[in-house]
This record gives C-alpha cells, structure tokens and sequence, in this order.
C-alpha cells in the first residue's frame, strides 16, 4: 500500500506498508500517524494498493482535506 500527500504547494510526501492478504469481503484499518501537515493548509491524499489483482480499477482512493487551524 502507498500514501502520497501532496500539498497546495506541490510538495509530496510519500509512505509505504505492507500488508498480507485479505479474504474476499474482508477488511482492515491502517494507520498512517504524524503526516507532516500544518494548521490551515489544503492537501490531497492518494492510497493507493500495489500488486497484481482481478480489478485494478478500484485500488486507488484520494481525498482533499484542509487541516483545521486549532488541531
């Protein structure tokens, strides 16, 4: 699994777990703890899976988010 976290900026930071197996209808949570992001700024976050499966169309999701100024 990938992360990449790009800013208003353009920069990009990046980060990769692995992860086993999953049976099919299964699921699983990962954390991803002390992303370099500041107070009031706009990101875009990019998960991505790696590897080989029977519908790569759905392992990709990305969301915009903006960090709250008191967080």
């Amino acid at each position: 699994m990938a992360l990449d976290l790009i800013s208003q900026d353009g920069s990009v930071y990046q980060e990769s777990r692995s992860l086993g197996a999953l049976e099919p209808g299964a699921a699983t949570a990962v954390g991803f703890a002390d992303l370099p992001v500041e107070p009031g700024k706009l990101y875009e976050i990019v998960v991505s899976l790696v590897g080989e499966d029977d519908n790569p169309l759905d392992d990709e999701v990305s969301f915009t988010f903006i960090r709250n100024s008191g967080a």
